[in-house]
């Protein structure tokens, strides 16, 4: 996280599978504990983004990386994050599409049917 966002983390939360692992650096690590009801809502945010990650593993190739070294780390986290992002923004243009073709279906066919005018004068 440091070496894409040149920022060091304040907190790290993680549940009770990450004790004992000893982290010494300069982030809190925050385990869901009873103590740390203060943050659970963040905690709670952490349970929403963990889902991500497991479509982005399945779906996006984030299994394995066949890319060499850490640069190759950093590319395959990248393009499956651009590629996730892409399919959500691909599924919203289809989203509006579709609406907007079953709308113009809808105005042609209520057109199609409409009783033609007759003018009184003629």
């Amino acid at each position: 996280m440091q070496v894409l966002a040149k920022k060091h983390l304040k907190f790290l939360l993680a549940d009770k599978g990450y004790r004992g692992h000893g982290y010494g650096g300069e982030t809190t690590v925050l385990i869901e504990t009873s103590a740390n009801k203060k943050k659970h809502k963040q905690l709670k945010r952490r349970s929403s983004v963990e889902p991500v990650i497991s479509h982005a593993k399945h779906h996006h190739r984030m299994g394995r990386n066949f890319l060499k070294g850490h640069h190759g780390d950093l590319a395959n986290t990248l393009l499956a994050a651009c590629g996730y992002n892409l399919k959500k923004i691909y599924n919203t243009f289809k989203k509006a599409y579709r609406k907007m073709l079953s709308l113009l279906f809808f105005m042609l066919l209520v057109e199609e049917n409409r009783p033609e005018r007759v003018s009184v004068l003629s």
